[in-house]
This record gives C-alpha cells, sequence and structure tokens, in this order.
C-alpha cells in the first residue's frame, strides 16, 4: 500500500473514529468497499457501546466520498472505481 492509500486510510479512521486493519485497507480497492467496511464498523463499535449509530449509510457514503477527494485531490470518481487503477493511487 503506498502512501497515498495510507494517508487516506488514516483519515477515515480518524474521521469516524474507528481503526482500519492493514489486512482489510489492502481489500479497499474501491470507495464502494471502503464505504461498506466504514458503515459495518461504525455499527459495530456502536452496538458495543450500547448506542445508537451516529451514521446513516448515505451519510457514512458522503463523509468517505469527502475525505477521498480531501486526501486524493481527486473530485469525479464513481464508487465502483478502483482506486489504482482508475484513480491511480498506489
Amino acid at each position: 500500500m503506498g502512501l497515498d492509500a495510507v494517508e487516506l486510510v488514516v483519515a477515515v479512521e480518524e474521521k469516524f473514529g474507528i481503526t482500519i486493519p492493514d489486512a482489510v485497507a489492502a481489500q479497499m480497492i474501491t470507495p464502494a468497499i471502503m464505504i461498506s467496511y466504514v458503515q459495518e464498523a461504525v455499527g459495530q463499535k456502536a452496538k458495543e457501546l450500547n448506542e445508537t449509530p451516529r451514521w446513516t449509510h448515505e451519510e457514512v457514503r458522503k463523509i468517505v466520498r469527502q475525505v477521498i477527494r480531501e486526501q486524493l485531490g481527486i473530485h469525479t470518481f464513481r464508487d465502483t472505481d478502483e482506486f489504482a487503477r482508475d484513480l491511480g493511487i498506489d
């Protein structure tokens, strides 16, 4: 995983207060996969804390896409684009 990808993962972790294991991060090849994982992780965290989940799927999607734009400087992309192949990050 290259520096751009690492910085993206760290930014997402910080934004949502979660930890993404390296093995999982390596499998996040599209924004859609990242969004799904983050949604599951924040839901699990809320469940462990006996709280109501703070974010809906659409809110998670919006925030993850915003982080991608900020971290990568890429403003136009689809959730199904591959980070390496389509968005040019390593």
